[in-house]
């Protein structure tokens, strides 16, 4: 039987865990998309607990009730600072950027999982499921002749679908998964310090977006070390209502127009996952 090529995803995997900067994303705006839940359970009465870094640090969890259905939940939690120095604004004369987060969130789902054989080393999963994000972040860096600050805080809502296709190799899992989600935003405040003493206020932002990605484990007794990349892509991004609020010789003025804001993610995770059976083991 020809074996599959796991050159591609652990192509990608690796050229985005070296692009990305530090504390592996520092998220400047206001979409904070989480890596793909892909538990990849086998069997009934099993507990899959895992502990990861990526857009921040993170614990979740998956326990199948049923040989075909199982549940999970994460807890996202981003915050600190963090450096970033652009090749381009090194050109410029621009020094380095620093991003000050306060983010959280949390997600959760319910799903089914099966092999298309019984002795198959092929294994699908599919969800669907909710989240609740939190944003607020804090932008600061140095500029040609001057130095440039912005604030941005958001709440948000997530529904999303998702389906993932595993496969096991000796003691290496590849997958490959694809979420689909919407995302629903509470009011969205932005200010910095170019003459803007009230902030910007967008209403009425909402996007679908499709998230592709990759993963790789390495598998150890009850252990998987696993590393996951991908993109989250904006399919339709609705026009929010945005109002700023300037001053100029003294007088407020107010101007109210559409305006388009961006949903677009790098989706980067790493994470160690333990397997616990509460039935006797299923021979895979």
């Amino acid at each position: 039987m020809r074996r599959p090529n796991s050159g591609a995803p652990m192509l990608l995997l690796f050229s985005t865990l070296i692009l990305a900067p530090s504390k592996l994303i520092a998220q400047e705006r206001h979409f904070t998309p989480p890596a793909l839940a892909m538990p990849l359970h086998t069997q009934k009465n099993q507990l899959h607990a895992s502990a990861g870094v990526g857009r921040g640090s993170d614990l979740a969890l998956s326990y199948a009730f049923s040989n075909h259905m199982a549940v999970f939940a994460t807890g996202i939690r981003n915050s600190g600072r963090a450096r970033r120095m652009t090749l381009l604004g090194g050109m410029l004369g621009g020094g380095p950027t620093f991003y000050e987060q306060d983010d959280w969130a949390y997600t959760g789902g319910i799903g089914y999982f099966w092999k298309p054989g019984t002795n198959s080393p092929r294994l699908f999963e599919t969800y669907i499921g909710a989240g609740r994000f939190f944003v607020g972040n804090y932008r600061h860096a140095g500029k040609r002749g001057g130095y440039f600050s912005s604030r941005t805080k958001t709440n948000y809502s997530s529904l999303f679908w998702q389906f993932s296709n595993s496969r096991k190799m000796n003691k290496f899992e590849i997958a490959y998964g694809a979420r689909l989600s919407y995302s629903n935003y509470d009011d969205l405040y932005f200010e910095n310090d170019g003459g803007m003493y009230k902030p910007t206020v967008a209403k009425g932002l909402w996007g679908i977006n499709i998230d592709p990605v990759a993963s790789c484990s390495y598998l150890w007794h009850d252990f998987k070390l696993n590393g996951q990349a991908g993109f989250s892509l904006p399919v339709f991004e609705a026009a929010a209502e945005e109002t700023r609020t300037e001053y100029y010789l003294g007088e407020e003025i107010v101007t109210t127009e559409s305006a388009k804001y961006a949903l677009g993610a790098l989706l980067v995770r790493l994470s160690v996952q333990y397997t616990l059976n509460f039935s006797p083991r299923v021979t895979q």
